[in-house]
């Protein structure tokens, strides 16, 4: 290479306006990544001599590397208006209409080079990869394996062929060609980041880390690597580090829209809601046509209280993507908020569609060959209701055991282990089995979060019959007696914070001292109700405030109950504490933050899911300060 240029640049110190010369020493450039260097000497080359359809293309070629592509699309047109049979230029326009989202006008590019030129090899690749964009999966295989056919050992057909795999979550067939790709080219990056981002999906996080840090120290310019990395790293909940990796991409290609959307995600989940807007915003100004940023854009404004603007976000992203189950879902978040339960409802089932999501909410849902219940009349059959997310969404939908009693004649209950001796007690269910565990036979199943849905529940028809929970008479006795000599005038039971897990838990949970104020009032006995995570501020209370912590003898949800019955009480945050003491007909006041959970619904100090249940809500983002005045105001008042 190095002798072909000194040729060269010897030809031009002879002919200055050689063109040849001119474009071959530019491709060189080229080759070497120096892309500037190349554009400006292939562009001398045309000015010299307009004829040639190649210095066209070739023009065309480094603009698109430049990410030029308006650019890039007229010089291939230019290179067909003077070889309009020109198949490589064909493929070569329909990569960059591709990038610019003009898929139907790439696909004619693709199929064009084809007609012209059946076995080339670029153009089948080149429209397999269009057809996958337009979610014609079968179609796009079939392309990849006339690709492989005509070249079997070519690393990047296998990759081609294991990104439309990954589509149809073929996980397993898509690792192998990977691993195929790298038998062939142990140092292509792409097949490492394109394997790490399968072991994402298959929650391998730890292995997809290492394959994309792989993919960087082979190609550590590469943006899209440090893109993919920036996502392993934010569903490891690593926010800094995945921030890091998204500022790198960025710093590399201003242009990626992916990266800074995701941004904006790894942003909104450390609670930078304006500046996650601000990277949607910039992200739709790049790619005003992509449905997922439309979707992210919509889930930071519903974070702002944005309720109309995010609606229209999702709407936008589905007149984009009619299929995106993301944006229905959260479309159903928004319906259910706002009271909408029919429509809610229906969107809502969404969850349960797609891998992403069931890992996004941590769902807990096996996939059973028995058919799910659709509320139809089942005499003489068997129904596996199914607990699928938090202890909190098990107590407040297990409601509904009655009305499916009316339609079979068995019900077996699956859910957390923790809520067994709680959940058996309820009657007409006839067997409660842990999840993860053997299951006995049964006909039918259904996720209890379907069950709304199944008896087309509105806001007027919440079956709302308190208490629904039973207590154990020996354990609330058994408490009675150990909280006997307590003559405070209200016994108040206090739980400040959910589970870590839980996708919303920053802005749920809250430190026990911020309940400090109400250490003031006299006559109050404080018991902690507060399990796990956060148990351990009860041996530090704020001062001046007292509060008794039985929760060691506290081993499952029946013993919680017994306690809570023996309470005047409950203050507790979004958690299962406060569904528990709504089940038992307790006065329970529930703090929500400023963008409630959907079944709070907005604006209510009341739930039409629990008639002793009193809603307090941050007035703005954070502030749970007011909200402490107006529960310390209550108490004072005596609004129990």
């Amino acid at each position: 290479m190095q002798q072909a240029e000194a040729i060269y640049r010897q030809v031009l110190q002879l002919e200055p306006n050689n063109a040849d010369a001119l474009h071959l020493l530019g491709m060189i450039a080229y080759r070497a990544g120096k892309n500037e260097t190349a554009i400006e000497l292939i562009e001398k080359a045309i000015a010299v001599n307009q004829a040639f359809p190649i210095y066209h293309n070739n023009a065309g070629t480094v603009y698109h590397t430049l990410n030029k592509l308006d650019k890039a699309i007229a010089c291939y047109h230019r290179a067909l208006s003077l070889k309009p049979n020109d198949h490589v230029a064909y493929t070569n326009l329909g990569c960059a209409l591709k990038e610019q989202g003009k898929l139907e006008e790439a696909v004619a590019c693709h199929q064009r080079a084809l007609s012209l030129k059946p076995d080339f090899y670029e153009a089948h690749a080149n429209l397999g990869c269009a057809l996958k964009e337009q979610g014609k999966l079968e179609e796009a295989i079939a392309c990849h394996q006339r690709a492989l056919s005509l070249k079997p050992g070519d690393h990047k057909a296998h990759i081609n062929m294991g990104n439309a795999l990954q589509e149809q979550d073929k996980l397993e067939e898509a690792i192998a060609c990977y691993q195929r790709a790298l038998f062939l080219n142990p140092d292509f990056y792409l097949a490492h980041t394109n394997l790490g981002n399968v072991l994402q999906k298959q929650g391998k996080l730890e292995e997809a880390v290492a394959c994309h840090q792989r993919a960087l120290s082979l190609k550590p310019g590469d943006h899209m690597v440090h893109t993919n990395l920036g996502n392993a790293l934010l569903e490891q909940g690593k926010l800094e580090e995945a921030v890091a990796c998204y500022r790198r991409a960025l710093s590399l290609n201003p242009g990626d829209h992916k990266a800074l959307t995701n941004m904006g995600g790894a942003l909104w989940d450390q609670g930078k809601i304006e500046e996650a807007v601000a990277c949607h915003q910039r992200a739709l100004s790049l790619k005003p046509d992509f449905y997922l940023t439309h979707t992210n854009l919509g889930v930071a404004l519903q974070g702002q209280g944005k309720i109309a603007e995010a609606l229209a976000c999702y709407q936008r992203a589905l007149s984009l993507k009619p299929d995106f189950y993301l944006a229905h879902f959260n479309l159903s978040i928004i319906y259910l908020l706002k009271g909408n339960l029919k429509e809610g409802w229906e969107k809502y089932k969404y969850r349960l569609l797609k891998q992403d999501i069931v890992k996004s909410f941590n769902l807990n849902y096996p996939d059973f060959s028995q058919p799910y219940w659709d509320g139809s009349e089942i005499k003489g059959k068997t129904i596996l209701l199914c607990s699928e997310q938090g202890f909190g969404d098990t107590i407040q939908f297990i409601r509904y055991v009655p009305m499916v009693l009316k339609k079979c004649d068995k019900i077996i209950v699956a859910c957390q282990e923790e809520l067994i001796p709680l959940i058996q007690l309820i009657n007409g269910i006839q067997q409660v089995v842990a999840q993860g565990k053997q299951l006995p036979d049964f006909d039918f199943h259904c996720p209890l979060l379907n069950l709304p849905s199944v008896f087309n529940t509105t806001l007027e028809t919440v079956p709302a019959t308190i208490p629904y929970i039973a207590n154990d008479p020996q354990k609330v006795l058994k408490w009675h007696e150990r909280l006997q000599s307590d003559s405070a005038k209200l016994k108040i039971g206090l739980c400040w914070a959910g589970s870590p897990t839980h996708k919303n838990d920053r802005n749920r949970s809250i430190p026990l001292n911020m309940f400090s104020m109400l250490g003031e009032m006299e006559s109050i006995s404080f018991y902690s109700l507060q399990k796990g995570k956060g148990a351990e501020q009860a041996n530090n209370t704020p001062d001046g405030m007292d509060i008794v912590d039985y929760t060691n003898d506290l081993n499952d949800f029946s013993e919680t109950a017994a306690l809570i019955e023996n309470l005047d009480l409950i203050i507790s945050v979004d958690t299962s504490i406060a569904h528990l003491a709504g089940a038992l007909g307790k006065p329970v006041w529930t703090l929500l933050p400023f963008m409630p959970d959907w079944r709070w619904l907005l604006d209510r100090t009341d739930t039409p899911w629990y008639p002793t249940m009193r809603l307090f809500r941050q007035s703005s983002i954070g502030d749970w300060s007011k909200v402490m005045i107006s529960i310390k105001d209550a108490l004072a008042h005596s609004e129990i």
